[in-house]
């Protein structure tokens, strides 16, 4: 019978107000990794967060009570009077069924219809003791090696089925002898795939020699063009800089000798203006003194009693009229203005001494404009061959920055060769040593159980061993074997009927008590021995279900003995092609984990998410 468990579901169950968890997405054959966080009480860490209480509420809602053996009353969320309830939604053989359980009053269902627990163990097939020790095992609960012999004894009477074993030894020997068949073809593959490697390995080192020396080879090249970019660079700034100067001086000479002549242009214009102003005062100097000489002859004249050009007498009245119309002419007369006659003539001397110092400047700027364009042209020269040379190193730099190494096609497909080829030598290793281990285990089935048949212990305890000691390597217990024995001699010489456990290990030929041993290896006895039991109650019961939860597996195991059982899970996970839910409070990484289901827990209670 198959028990696919598919949501379980609970409301008001100690620190869950609601919880909706879908099993079904948890993929089979994976081992996933539950852990927590409180953030309502962050000192806590891991702790009280609700891990346990998600896997008291599965067996609550399962069983009506969790593997502590709690009340109702400690179900309920704390400093909350609401009572608790849950359901569990699983398929029986492909058939879903719904079981829901309430309190206050206790009532359960099946498929929403009232049902009994005996109803509910018989439909699905595991008892309650026996599920807390095969689907169940929880955190503080006695495992089975913890148990007294004779509580051994009794839980293997629960399940015990005499009928299956010949069919059983008879499938294991056809079943060892086709793994023998496969083995030996997964190991002729493997020998191909392993020389393969090996050839893919020493293609691979010689490309990456080449490949490592192209990319010295153009890291140099790139160097050596970024250097001359950035002397050209320099060289052109440089010379940008000379262009430029040698214009500025240029334009400067250029615009002082368009001004000196500019200033000898007007200056002759005023030179003009001042010699047609100094002809015009000239004859008005001359006229002046011509007029004057003539009036003060014509004075000179009037003096005595003949006139001095016809020797007539003078007629005094008359004279005194012509003298004084003569003095009136000569008042008249405006005194000869040498004076601005002569500042005339300073001016335009002085303005022949400006035009020819304004000619000769300008001149000498000519000169200077002359020099200065031919050193503009040798610089515009200069600037133009170092762009091009810049622009040819850019472009070889560009053109070198693109070339991409020829080996990297290369190398990428000599890598996934490479992977690919060690994938599948990991996977037919993986092939090989589960086959060696099925192998194993079907021969100790095949040669174990026919001698037992007739005593249905001796038969249980023999395929408990055969489990166990098929995966004691597993968990790092390599030569290890374990032994299970109904009888055991007591020191008053009597027979003491119970399940006792000895143990021998490569450092004991004898075997030994298993709880003289240390924590470590206590612990992993522990698991081997329970999922042993798991396995043949399962078997007996004839039931497959889809999910074993483990609540803080790996106390007192070191780092390396987590890894090893870490690995002993995810491959008893994959074997059985079961999702196996490890529990931990301590943060935990693996390469195994199929995922991770974290709990936390805040102020508004616990919930549960799946990565």
């Amino acid at each position: 019978m198959n028990l696919q468990f598919q949501r379980l579901i609970l409301e008001s169950f100690k620190s869950y107000q609601a919880l909706d968890l879908d099993l079904a997405a948890l993929a089979p054959g994976g081992l996933y990794y539950l852990t927590g966080q409180n953030l309502a009480e962050p000192r806590l860490g891991a702790n009280g967060c609700g891990k346990t209480g998600l896997i008291q509420g599965f067996c609550w809602v399962w069983h009506g009570t969790t593997p502590e053996g709690l009340k109702t009353t400690d179900l309920r969320p704390r400093n909350d009077k609401t009572n608790p309830s849950g359901a569990l939604v699983l398929a029986v053989d492909g058939q879903v069924k719904r079981l829901a359980r309430t309190t206050s009053p206790n009532h359960i269902t099946l498929d929403r219809g009232d049902t009994t627990q005996e109803v509910v163990e018989a439909l699905l097939g595991i008892p309650r003791d026996v599920c807390f020790h095969t689907i169940v095992l929880a955190q503080g609960q006695p495992l089975f090696l913890d148990l007294k012999p004779r509580e051994k004894m009794g839980l293997l009477n629960l399940v015990l089925r005499l009928e299956r074993w010949e069919v059983r030894a008879d499938k294991a020997r056809k079943r060892a002898s086709f793994l023998g068949q496969q083995l030996q073809g997964y190991e002729a593959d493997l020998t191909g795939l392993l020389h393969n490697c090996t050839s893919l390995e020493t293609t691979l080192v010689r490309v990456e020699t080449q490949s490592s020396e192209w990319d010295i080879a153009h890291s140099k090249a790139l160097t050596d063009l970024q250097t001359r970019e950035q002397t050209a660079r320099g060289q052109l700034d440089a010379a940008e800089i000379a262009l430029g100067r040698a214009e500025q001086a240029s334009e400067g000479a250029g615009l002082e000798g368009d001004a000196e002549r500019a200033l000898a242009s007007r200056l002759q214009e005023e030179r003009a203006t001042v010699a047609k102003a100094i002809r015009s005062k000239s004859l008005e100097v001359r006229a002046a003194e011509s007029e004057l000489a003539r009036i003060t002859t014509a004075l000179q004249h009037l003096v005595g009693e003949t006139c001095p050009t016809c020797n007539q007498p003078i007629n005094n009245a008359e004279v005194a009229r012509q003298r004084k119309a003569l003095e009136g002419q000569k008042n008249k007369l405006t005194e000869p203005d040498r004076a601005g006659l002569e500042t005339l003539e300073q001016r335009e001397a002085q303005l022949e001494t400006e035009i020819a110092r304004a000619r000769a400047a300008a001149d000498q700027f000519n000169k200077r404009l002359m020099a200065t364009e031919t050193t503009v042209r040798t610089a515009r020269n200069r600037v133009a061959d170092l762009t091009a040379t810049l622009k040819t190193t850019q472009a070889q730099l560009k053109q070198s920055m693109g070339q991409v190494n020829p080996y990297r096609p290369q190398l990428i497909e000599l890598r996934d060769q490479l992977q690919t080829a060690e994938a599948e030598v990991a996977r037919l290793s993986q092939e090989c040593t589960a086959a060696q281990r099925e192998e194993a285990e079907a021969q100790f089935w095949a040669t174990g159980f026919k001698d037992v048949c007739l005593f249905l212990i001796e038969e249980t305890l023999q395929q408990m061993e055969v489990i166990a000691n098929a995966t004691l390597a597993e968990a790092g217990l390599e030569g290890w074997q374990l032994k299970l024995d109904i009888e055991r001699e007591t020191k008053a010489g009597t027979i003491e009927r119970g399940i006792n456990v000895s143990v021998i290990s490569p450092s004991n030929s004898s075997p030994v008590r298993w709880d003289t041993w240390s924590g470590g290896e206590q612990q992993r006895l522990r698991l081997i021995a329970s999922h042993a039991l798991s396995d043949v109650l399962l078997g007996s019961l004839g039931v497959n279900p889809s999910l074993e939860i483990l609540d803080e597996p790996t106390q007192h195991l070191s780092a390396e003995g987590i890894a090893d059982m870490c690995g002993y899970l995810a491959a008893r996970a994959q074997r059985l092609n079961r999702t196996i839910l490890y529990v931990d409070h301590t943060a935990r990484e693996s390469r195994l984990f199929a995922g991770v289901l974290r709990v936390t827990r805040d102020r508004m209670g616990s919930y549960v998410q799946v990565d």
